[in-house]
């Protein structure tokens, strides 16, 4: 299951989301996103020339409302963050909810927001080293029930120290207020 907004799935994702299918010749992918027409129809040309089968093993899913989305999040084997942009509140969600995912940390921050949360909430298991290790991890989570739902649980367990924390841009702002606050104080 992959649940990110779908200029994320970059065509360069498109091989990697291939290897995982050959390596899991059962898998499906489910692909949710809130797709234009035209991302929509992009999206199907590159995944039918990147996956042999792509009509038989791929189903493009637009965004379902909140209680059918956390379903289909609770019922998925494996959930693939994109590479290299990942995901930013999806992955809080599917964390608090205890559903495990598999991410690659890209270069850049965008890139890197759930290997931040899991390293943040000490469980850095689904944190692959490079593509073939993400490859590797996602046949790994779809087909080993008792590890991915073990790794739920941590995840639930984890999840209690976001409740006061205060991530990124809201951080910055705060500090930047207080420095301002400071400044103005002087003479």
């Amino acid at each position: 299951l992959c649940v990110q907004a779908l200029p994320k799935l970059r065509p360069d994702f498109d091989a990697v989301l291939a290897r995982i299918l050959a390596a899991d010749p059962k898998g499906l992918l489910v692909i949710v996103g809130r797709p234009s027409l035209q991302s929509m129809r992009i999206l199907k040309r590159r995944l039918a020339a990147a996956i042999p089968d792509a009509a038989r093993r791929v189903r493009l899913v637009e965004w379902l409302p909140d209680e059918r989305f956390v379903a289909l999040l609770r019922r998925a084997d494996a959930i693939l963050d994109t590479h290299p942009f990942a995901g930013g509140h999806t992955s809080y969600d599917m964390i608090s909810l205890g559903c495990p995912f598999v991410t690659l940390p890209g270069l850049y921050a965008k890139g890197r927001v759930g290997a931040m949360l899991y390293r943040k909430i000490g469980i850095p298991d689904l944190i692959a080293r490079d593509e073939n290790h993400y490859v590797e991890l996602a046949v790994r989570l779809a087909g080993d029930r008792r590890w991915r739902d073990s790794l739920g649980e941590r995840m639930k367990k984890a999840a209690a120290i976001f409740a006061d924390w205060r991530p990124g841009l809201e951080t910055l702002a705060i500090w930047l207020h207080a420095r301002l606050s400071e400044m103005g104080k002087r003479p």
